[in-house]
């Protein structure tokens, strides 16, 4: 009865948030940030009842920005038997755009019971449908093309580094001049540019987030777009530190016979999270812990922690790399 109760509050609330013009895109997400964190320690010490309730919460108080995270709570409320709650967060996340066969390699959905798992079946193409009238299609192939052909010209000396910075300025100027960042939220998260065809199962942000890892120069270009866009819930935390880093490594490696011409001088901020990406660490977790939290990052001792439960309960939480 309580949990009938609660999703009916639910409904009234975002059916509140429409009627009176609540744009919900305009909200700030670093305390959403710092919420999901807090839940993932409590995941980590195994009280999957206590984080169901709470992803219960923080998803009346936010609408979650992404995919990733929709699926992290669908499989703790799968740990926490609250099937309910399950069946909500599986239609959720069709209509972020998780396709069902990436929703049936995830190990926990197995037990799910078979009602819940035929009404997803059956109704899995009209969810699709509203996730492809969600977003913006045409941008999305925009972006797409322009990614695809950097990807076939990487490998020219002469082209390559021309073709990235103009992708990169292209999008701070589109950033600029629409005020936001086509993350996951605005053209879906990576796949095929068939959005009727089965696709691969990457989890992860956009290519415009992986075409700024193809530039040299990512985060002096568009700072202030990317921490916006992270306020926006446009971004995803981990991505904006891996692309941080990314340029980090790049400038290190900017020296001899493989330099990119294309360098800001602009000095990068001294930021330290401890990302997998190019290997830069930092023995002071404090540190790395308050420039985490910063950035809407968990702390960094969690990241070993949740590797241990994603095995012990075969599950995933970690869909983004970092």
């Amino acid at each position: 009865m309580c949990k009938m109760i609660l999703h009916s509050i639910r409904h009234f609330v975002l059916l509140f948030l429409l009627f009176f013009g609540v744009n919900l895109k305009s909200q700030n997400y670093f305390p959403y940030y710092e919420s999901y964190n807090n839940i993932e320690e409590i995941i980590v010490k195994e009280e999957f009842q206590k984080a169901d309730s709470l992803f219960e919460k923080l998803f009346i108080d936010y609408e979650p920005p992404f995919a990733n995270h929709v699926l992290v709570a669908l499989q703790i409320s799968i740990l926490a038997e609250n099937y309910e709650h399950s069946k909500e967060l599986f239609e959720k996340a069709i209509i972020k755009g998780v396709q069902l066969h990436c929703l049936k390699e995830i190990g926990v959905i197995e037990k799910v019971p078979n009602k819940i798992m035929s009404y997803i079946e059956l109704n899995y193409y009209k969810l699709r449908q509203q996730y492809i009238n969600n977003i913006d299609t045409a941008l999305r192939k925009i972006i797409y093309i322009r990614y695809k052909y950097e990807q076939a010209n990487k490998r020219d000396q002469n082209l390559k580094y021309g073709i990235f910075e103009k992708n990169t300025l292209l999008l701070k100027e589109f950033c600029n001049e629409k005020g936001y960042f086509p993350g996951e939220k605005h053209i879906g998260i990576n796949g095929s540019i068939d959005l009727y065809a089965v696709d691969n199962c990457h989890i992860e942000s956009t290519y415009a987030h992986m075409t700024l890892l193809h530039y040299s120069c990512p985060f002096s270009t568009l700072e202030e777009e990317l921490y916006e866009a992270l306020k926006r819930g446009e971004i995803y935390p981990r991505v904006f530190g891996r692309i941080y880093n990314y340029e980090k490594y790049c400038k290190i490696k900017s020296k001899g016979r493989y330099a990119n011409p294309y360098f800001y001088t602009k000095q990068l901020p001294k930021y330290d999270f401890n990302l997998f990406a190019y290997r830069f660490r930092n023995s002071d977790i404090d540190k790395v812990n308050a420039d985490r939290k910063r950035f809407g990052i968990g702390k960094y001792e969690n990241d070993a922690k949740i590797k241990k439960i994603e095995e012990k309960y075969n599950i995933r939480i970690r869909f983004v790399k970092g």
